[in-house]
C-alpha cells in the first residue's frame, strides 16, 4: 500500500495518466486502488507456457499492441470486459 505514494512522491507519476502492464493481479488490482488508469496483464508471461488470462483486466499478447494509442481495440488485446 506504500509504495504507490512513495513512488509518486519520487517520480511525478500522474497515476491518470499513467500506464502499468504486469502479470500479477493482485499487483494490478493495487494499482488500480491507487488510481492507475491504463492497466494491462500480460497474455504470455512465461513464453514456454500456454496463454493466460486475467479477468479483470485486458492482457496484452505483445507491446505491440499498445502502439496506436490506449484504449484503442487493436489485435492483440483481449476483449474482456473489466
Amino acid at each position: 500500500a506504500r509504495f504507490w505514494p512513495a513512488l509518486a512522491h519520487h517520480t511525478g507519476l500522474e497515476p491518470p495518466r499513467s500506464v502499468f502492464v504486469d502479470d500479477n493481479p493482485a499487483v494490478l488490482g493495487a494499482a488500480r486502488a491507487f488510481g492507475i488508469a491504463h492497466l494491462f496483464g500480460i497474455a504470455y508471461p512465461d513464453s514456454s507456457a500456454p496463454r493466460v488470462s486475467l479477468a479483470d483486466f485486458h492482457c496484452l499478447e505483445d507491446f505491440d499492441a499498445l502502439h496506436g494509442g490506449l484504449g484503442a481495440n487493436r489485435a492483440g488485446v483481449n476483449s474482456a470486459s473489466r
